[in-house]
C-alpha cells in the first residue's frame, strides 16, 4: 500500500490529468506501446515528452494548421523508459528508484 500511494503521489505531482490517464491506459493495455491522438496534444504529454517517457511518431496524412498549431493524427509511443515505468506501477513496484 505504501508503494502505491508513493507512486501515485510522484505521478500526481509531476504529471498532469491526461498523462496520467495516458499511462493508465498504456497499464490496461500492457502490450500496447502506441496511440493515435491529435498532434496538438504535444503540450498536454509535455513533461512525458520531456522525460523521455513517450516519443511523438509524426504519421503521414491530412493536417491542419489552426492559429500557428497544427492539427492532425500523429501516433505517441512509450519509450523503452515508459515501458518500464508502466511495468512498475502496474506490479505495484516503485516507480522510481528509491535512494
Amino acid at each position: 500500500m505504501l508503494t502505491y500511494k508513493r507512486n501515485l503521489g510522484l505521478l500526481t505531482s509531476r504529471y498532469g490529468d491526461l498523462e496520467r490517464r495516458l499511462l493508465d491506459l498504456f497499464a490496461q493495455h500492457p502490450g500496447e506501446r502506441r496511440a493515435q491522438l491529435d498532434r496538438g496534444m504535444d503540450f498536454e504529454f509535455m513533461y512525458l515528452l520531456q522525460d523521455g517517457l513517450l516519443r511523438e511518431i509524426p504519421t503521414e496524412g491530412a493536417s491542419i494548421d489552426i492559429g500557428g498549431v497544427r492539427h492532425g493524427p500523429t501516433v505517441y509511443a512509450l519509450t523503452d523508459n515508459g515501458v518500464d515505468l508502466v511495468r512498475r506501477w502496474r506490479e505495484g513496484r516503485p516507480i522510481e528508484d528509491q535512494p
